[in-house]
């Protein structure tokens, strides 16, 4: 069960290139210096930015799911599918505390308040452990229905 785990953060990864090359494109083509944020674009920016970000989260279980449900036959069974869970979910918490205590970042961090520390440590972690406990699933699910057809 494992190396469904690696293939996530692969796929998380390349999810990440995937995300990079398109803003890079939006901005080409909007004739945007690179370093200027999408979110000067008005509305539309803002919520183009935010699907960037979010993107390798809605990849990356999607794709895995693919991954096992071709490897394995068949959906994964509750204990398989809590396990895949809580892996993803220590492991996101494990690298966000990395990138936090490895970025310099927490130096700004710890100047906000109590809210915005807990928002800012928990927030990745949980998004990547809700998408991932959502959308795994859920892909399996609908590779099965499709296969029965």
């Amino acid at each position: 069960m494992r190396k469904y785990v690696v293939y996530y953060w692969l796929l998380v990864v390349a999810g990440i290139v995937i995300s990079v090359a398109l803003s890079s494109l939006i901005h080409s083509v909007l004739d945007k210096p690179r370093g200027v944020p999408l979110a000067s674009l008005g509305i539309a920016g803002t919520i183009t930015q935010i699907g960037l970000m979010v993107f390798p989260l809605l990849f990356a279980p999607i794709l895995c799911s693919f991954a096992f449900h071709g490897g394995k036959r068949r959906e994964p069974t509750k204990k398989e599918l809590r396990y895949l869970i809580a892996t993803v979910a220590s492991t996101a918490f494990i690298l966000w505390l990395i990138h936090f205590a490895a970025s310099g970042a927490w130096f700004g961090v710890l100047q906000g308040g109590v809210w915005f520390v807990i928002a800012y440590i928990l927030g990745p972690p949980i998004v990547a452990t809700v998408a991932f406990g959502t959308l795994f699933p859920l892909g399996n699910r609908l590779i099965a229905l499709r296969l029965e057809r």
